[in-house]
């Protein structure tokens, strides 16, 4: 199975591993996982797979020790999902897409296309959309629409991480890796999506239609 994955790498150095794996993970990973991306293959990775990894990552104006700290998050990352994918077994090739930190028609539209060019045909897709610009995720969120729509792709999961603090010995904000969580958003996807298909006569009766979608 083609399976795709999109995230933003983050520039900054990386807080602690915050997150844990789902109880129905598909590997024998049992330490505390640093992406929230690599939460959600772990449970959904099959042996054989053939799965594309596309790490956006920002380069305007990127300095020396930006680009070093790039290198290292990516290091983390690749190892993280590789000691994870040890007892899965899939095919794992990652494709970096650099874009200009600037929003832009043509940033935007360069960033877009080359996520575009990554798509095939009926394959699975995963996001995280914890990290990079704002406008970022919201293209992610675009490029699984045109995916879905025109190259009949299933969206499995859309995560982010969400980070709680307690007060540390010191009395300072620490993160805390009991309640921090991966929070999958799919639903708000799917919710998009209904509000773009749905046809109806009246808001009251397109308030009726959400009502049944969100099960109030």
């Amino acid at each position: 199975m083609k399976k795709i994955a999109f995230m933003s790498m983050i520039m900054q150095p990386m807080k602690p591993a915050l997150y844990s794996l789902e109880e129905d993970k598909k590997c024998s990973y049992n330490e505390k996982i640093y992406f929230p991306l690599n939460v959600s293959l772990a449970s959904n990775l099959e042996k054989d797979d053939e799965v594309t990894v596309c790490i956006i990552k920002m380069v305007d104006e990127i300095t020396k020790e930006a680009e070093g700290q790039y290198l290292k998050n990516e290091k983390i990352f690749k190892d993280e999902l590789e000691k994870i994918n040890e007892s899965i077994g899939a095919k794992i090739q990652y494709k970096v897409i650099e874009s200009d930190f600037s929003e832009t028609k043509d940033a935007f539209g360069k960033r877009f296309m080359d996520m575009f060019d990554t798509i095939e045909e009926k394959c699975k897709i995963f996001a995280d959309i914890t990290f990079g610009s704002k406008p970022t995720s919201l293209l992610i969120m675009n490029i699984l629409y045109f995916a879905e729509k025109f190259y009949d792709a299933d969206v499995e999961s859309i995560v982010y991480g969400k980070t709680v603090f307690k007060q540390g010995s010191d009395g300072r904000s620490v993160a805390d890796p009991e309640r921090s969580k991966v929070c999958d958003t799919t639903l708000l996807y799917l919710f998009n999506s209904l509000t773009n298909a749905m046809t109806a006569s009246s808001g009251e009766k397109a308030k009726k239609v959400l009502r049944t979608f969100f099960g109030l």
